[in-house]
């Protein structure tokens, strides 16, 4: 006579009894990874563009660019100054009389506000170098060329290194 049990042999309940752990974890790990993919949303930092720009601005690049700027200068990165980013064309730079990407301060208001402005195509090193130079000012520091070289660099290579995928969109909305 054969006998037959209705409840799972002992070895299968902890294999089962595992899986809503397992899948507990995952999904910590990847509400940690989802947190901690983007920089802190700064609100400082508005990003404008006229139509005939060419290219795009990676607004997640230009956060990156001014986090990590920040953390190689060594600076209190709640101390950031608002900056406004002009994307234009060479030719509206051309009619605003602007040579090239540049990095302006406007003083005389109570809030420090820097004007970031990239003519034609935007490119790492272009928010690299001008996240350098508005932090410099901004905290009043007087780096030598090599550590400038250096930061821009660095915060370049990251950004290299940066994967940005954009969720996908139905068209017409």
């Amino acid at each position: 006579m054969t006998y037959f049990s209705s409840s799972p042999k002992p070895s299968k309940v902890i294999r089962l009894a595992f899986i809503p752990l397992t899948l507990a974890l995952i999904f910590i790990l990847l509400c940690t990874t989802v947190s901690a993919r983007r920089p802190d949303n700064l609100e400082n930092l508005v990003v404008l563009d006229t139509p005939d720009a060419p290219g795009v601005i990676d607004q997640d690049k230009i956060r990156i660019s001014l986090q990590q700027t920040a953390t190689e200068l060594k600076v209190d990165v709640r101390q950031l100054p608002c900056i406004l980013v002009f994307h234009v064309s060479q030719a509206t730079a051309a009619k605003l009389n602007i040579t090239g990407s540049s990095a302006w301060h406007n003083s005389g208001r109570a809030v420090n506000l820097y004007e970031m402005w990239i003519v034609g195509e935007p490119s790492d090193y272009i928010y690299a170098e001008l996240m350098v130079k508005i932090l410099e000012h901004q905290f009043g520091l007087n780096i030598d060329d090599s550590e400038r070289t250096r930061v821009v660099e660095c915060v370049q290579l990251l950004l290299a290194s940066t994967i940005h995928v954009e969720p996908s969109r139905k068209k017409g909305k």
